[in-house]
């Protein structure tokens, strides 16, 4: 999927070794784009914040021809 925005809030390092949590949310789902939140932390304390927003993609060929995104028709985002 293209990530077409993202953010990063850096608390504090993730070392190789350590064990850590990541919680993943669907924040919104829109006609052209759906975002997700990813959360790192490790024994309560929060350690990352990232922010990506995707391109939806239901053609890569249609994509890539075109070089513009494909709306979502009827209420498959509300279904999502």
């Amino acid at each position: 999927m293209p990530i077409v925005h993202s953010e990063a809030d850096y608390q504090a390092p993730i070392r190789l070794g350590d064990t850590f949590v990541v919680e993943v949310t669907c924040l919104k789902i829109g006609e052209r784009s759906f975002t997700m939140a990813y959360v790192f932390s490790s024994k309560g304390k929060v350690l990352d914040k990232l922010l990506f927003v995707y391109k939806n993609i239901i053609n890569t060929k249609i994509i890539i021809r075109t070089k513009y995104s494909i709306r979502i028709l009827g209420n498959l985002a509300a279904t999502i």
